[in-house]
């Protein structure tokens, strides 16, 4: 049982909180499994559409996500290309709540997604085992990562 009620939300970057959200890091030893915000944020600008939202609980930035829409087959598909919790907040479930979160905005996007799709590294253990716990399937090997999807059409 849990006695905080803090919510936990995505926000938009803004020149309000770019600070802050540009301070988000992960331990030492994750560095060579995600990329720093500081690149995820030059990504997000550079890609027009491409989605960057900040992970707050309350008001507290605990990571972020960073998703790429595209289109493949005729149809509408997300990349979550990067997903992360700062190392101050990790292993309180806030990677669950990312991802869980994640999902929610994606499946009320327009036009609406079919398939989402996230990778990471072989010896990213956390990772593969929170996306296959969330329902993501693996597919392979795809540039260097495994790649698992999750389908959201509705049969």
């Amino acid at each position: 049982m849990n006695p905080d009620t803090r919510p936990f939300e995505l926000r938009p970057i803004t020149p309000d909180n770019y600070e802050r959200a540009s301070r988000l890091s992960v331990r030492k030893d994750q560095e060579s499994l995600v990329a720093t915000v500081q690149k995820s944020l030059a990504d997000a600008y550079v890609h027009k559409e491409a989605i960057f939202r900040i992970a707050c609980w309350g008001e507290a930035f605990v990571g972020y996500v960073l998703l790429f829409p595209y289109v493949e087959s005729d149809q509408q598909c997300v990349n979550i290309v990067r997903l992360m919790i700062d190392q101050h907040h990790q292993g309180q479930g806030h990677g669950k709540r990312l991802l869980a979160k994640s999902l929610e905005f994606i499946a009320v996007l327009q036009p609406a997604v079919a398939t989402v799709r996230i990778s990471t590294l072989p010896e990213n253990h956390t990772a593969l085992n929170l996306y296959q716990k969330m329902g993501f399937v693996e597919r392979g090997m795809e540039e260097g990562e495994v790649a698992l999807y999750l389908s959201l059409s509705q049969a």
